[in-house]
């Protein structure tokens, strides 16, 4: 519950890139264990989680005695938002995993290069809006939205080549560990 809650402040393309990462490093316990998780809470069995289950699985820990507070509705809206990455109103499986992934297990110098590889099909050492597209787009629509992809671009191409290098690559997915280590401060 606590990566879940400290994933709300992960940009589009981190969660992303985490999504990959949990998808690709983890192994069939850690994915059996999350999978019962997401079960426990999706309420209606539908595969999907909503606010109201998400919001009823946080309750429920938090009378367990655990050191989870109450959360106010602004803040389960929040985390709703930051959670449901492709914006359709509840949490896939993808997205749950990539939000329960232990970050710091994760994000390992290795699982950042394998990641950045995967997606730099060309092994030109750099990404393009056309490789994060080909990676992310996985309903091949070539209509979608061409500003998700340019905004995803100027989050983390700081030199504004319209190139994602792999030390940006690096620095954006690093920052997922200090906000991690900024959120365990606060508890």
């Amino acid at each position: 519950m606590g990566n879940l809650d400290a994933f709300k402040r992960t940009t589009s393309f981190q969660s992303g890139i985490l999504s990959l990462m949990a998808n690709l490093s983890s192994g069939v316990e850690d994915l059996e264990m999350l999978k019962t998780m997401f079960n426990k809470l999706d309420a209606d069995k539908n595969g999907t989680l909503t606010i109201h289950e998400i919001r009823k699985g946080f309750d429920e820990v938090s009378q367990l005695g655990n050191s989870y507070k109450k959360r106010s509705a602004a803040e389960y809206k929040e985390m709703m938002m930051s959670l449901d990455t492709n914006g359709d109103g509840v949490i896939s499986f993808d997205e749950f995993i990539a939000a329960a992934a232990n970050k710091v297990a994760l994000l390992n110098k290795d699982n950042i290069n394998a990641a950045f590889s995967l997606i730099d099909t060309d092994g030109s050492g750099s990404i393009t809006i056309e490789e994060l597209r080909s990676a992310f787009d996985t309903d091949h629509n070539q209509q979608k939205d061409m500003s998700l992809w340019q905004n995803i671009m100027r989050e983390v191409d700081k030199d504004g080549d319209n190139k994602i290098s792999k030390e940006e690559f690096f620095e954006a997915m690093t920052a997922v560990l200090k906000q991690h280590h900024a959120a365990d401060a606060r508890v």
